[in-house]
């Protein structure tokens, strides 16, 4: 019988047991944000607005009289509701009524800025930019709401849903102005409001073609 050599095995690849496959494949930088939960998303913007609206208070008191206070604390609440929401979500299915309270928190965070004089007050961007900047917030929050509601119909449902919500708010927020000594209702605002409802609507759209977070479930 000719004599037939062993075959040696090959070498094997040593990998780094400590870390699970998950671990070793987490996207980094953008792609990170974008896989985000939405609920994080939305705490992220309430964070940010806290945070501008308590430095431009503090910074020089530019802000004069102005009383953030109630405002600050409706942006707070916001935020920790959607940190609460993101992590039951991780268990339990997310209620569909669950989704329309961050969208109460920035109205009523709207409803205290309003409900104020500016007289005195320097801000730090004309009005003109800061309505469409503030409903676009609200827009999203409420793009974010009618998401689950609408989850199989087509896009133009959720836009036609965030502007009539979001235009009826508007309307009562400029009645609200009314009443507010050196504020008057203006049909430049509320144009200006809508025009900041479509576009929060319009990055509802476009995050949930790129972030899984804000997609419906099973797709």
């Amino acid at each position: 019988m000719a004599y037939q050599p062993t075959k040696k095995p090959p070498p094997r690849q040593t990998v780094n047991s400590s870390l699970s496959p998950t671990a070793r494949k987490q996207p980094v930088g953008i792609a990170s944000f974008l896989s985000w939960n939405g609920w994080n998303h939305l705490a992220l913007l309430f964070a940010v607005q806290a945070l501008v609206l308590f430095v431009y208070k503090a910074a020089k008191n530019q802000a004069g009289n102005l009383d953030v206070r109630w405002a600050l604390s409706a942006l707070a609440g916001g935020g920790l509701f959607c940190l609460a929401a993101g992590w039951r979500s991780r268990k339990r299915k997310d209620p569909g009524w669950a989704r329309f309270v961050p969208a109460g928190f920035y109205g009523l965070f709207i409803y205290c800025l309003s409900g104020q004089s500016l007289e005195g007050v320097e801000l730090p961007i004309p009005g003109d930019f800061f309505h469409p900047l503030e409903y676009a917030s609200l827009g999203i929050l409420l793009g974010w709401a009618w998401a689950h509601p609408l989850c199989r119909k087509k896009s133009t449902h959720l836009m036609a849903a965030v502007l009539g919500t979001g235009s009826l708010y508007a309307l009562t927020d400029e009645w609200h102005q009314s009443w507010v000594p050196g504020r008057v209702p203006s049909f430049t605002d509320l144009t200006w409001d809508l025009a900041g409802l479509a576009l929060g609507a319009a990055l509802v759209l476009w995050m949930k073609r790129i972030s899984p977070g804000w997609r419906c479930p099973g797709t």
